[in-house]
């Protein structure tokens, strides 16, 4: 049943994980650890912190924030998918600290949390799953305490002008060279053009916002943050087997999803099938499958008086 509040593109989008959360689990455990790592050190997780995380997922943030906690302290996990949580869940009762852990589900828009309730809020790779994200970052300032320390991390290329974009823009020279003679395919873009060809827009009806078209500073100045600050962190993957390339697209992949979920049977087996000997061929060539993973993190404070 649908909560009051919630939002019905939000269920879509949860929705669209079902099945797919062993996957998830696996791949976020190879590629987005690191980045999880990095998020809590940029909101300065420590053991008296009461955290809260924001589209926990299969909790790949919430449990490595429960290691830095101490008897007592807590992180609250929240996601609007129950296969998700139902993983997280798992996982965390294998744990020594798992009393440290708590994981609920919870739609972010309309938060049943009391005001001032956590020291920290994190939130890895959930802001473009979001239909309305300042109404998400009007709620995560609320339930911080005053003073309080918001980590949100988006999947973006590196900022403008830096050194870490300009060496972005000679990679992809190469890209380009490899693309072109057959020696290389990059995950989810080559799935997510040969999913739109071959299946086309029909019940695609994903509404979240794009991590591009989203202004994540403004958005958190609007909802009262002050003391933004914005790091960049970038990882280049590859691929082992084209079943593998298939998997991580079908998984990772919010259009991808949605398409499959709503394809008839005979037409996923070859779009999968097209994929797979696209990726072979590349290999046999003696190219690479690529996965590039990459976050933009914007900090910020709650300020420690009223606004106004």
């Amino acid at each position: 049943m649908k909560h009051a509040g919630q939002h019905h593109s939000d269920f879509e989008d949860a929705a669209s994980y079902d099945g797919v959360a062993e996957a998830f689990d696996r791949f976020s455990e190879r590629f987005s650890s690191p980045l999880a790592r990095r998020l809590l050190d940029a909101a300065r997780v420590g053991p008296s912190d009461r955290v809260l995380d924001v589209g926990t997922g299969t909790g790949v943030v919430a449990l490595q924030a429960a290691a830095r906690l101490a008897p007592g302290s807590r992180v609250v996990g929240i996601d609007i998918s129950e296969e998700m949580l139902a993983t997280a869940r798992a996982k965390a009762a294998r744990l020594a600290h798992a009393d440290r852990i708590e994981l609920r589900r919870v739609d972010v828009h309309t938060l049943d949390m009391p005001d001032a309730t956590f020291d920290v809020v994190v939130s890895l790779f959930a802001l473009h799953h979001l239909p309305d994200p300042a109404a998400a970052f009007r709620q995560m300032y609320r339930v911080l305490c005053p003073g309080g320390r918001l980590a949100v991390a988006f999947g973006s290329g590196p900022p403008l002008l830096s050194g870490a974009a300009a060496v972005r823009a000679w990679e992809r020279v190469g890209e380009t060279w490899r693309r072109r003679r057959g020696r290389e395919l990059a995950a989810p873009a080559f799935l997510e053009d040969l999913a739109r060809r071959r299946l086309g827009d029909a019940g695609s009806h994903h509404a979240a916002h794009h991590p591009a078209s989203v202004n994540v500073p403004a958005l958190a100045r609007a909802a009262g943050f002050e003391g933004l600050a914005s790091s960049w962190e970038g990882h280049r993957f590859v691929l082992d087997t084209p079943e593998e390339f298939w998997e991580l697209q079908r998984t990772y992949s919010t259009s991808v999803r949605e398409r499959l979920r709503r394809a008839d049977v005979p037409d996923v087996r070859r779009l999968r099938d097209e994929t797979v000997d696209a990726a072979r061929a590349v290999q046999q060539r003696g190219g690479k499958l690529v996965y590039r993973h990459a976050a933009l993190i914007v900090t910020a404070l709650r300020p420690t008086s009223p606004r106004g």
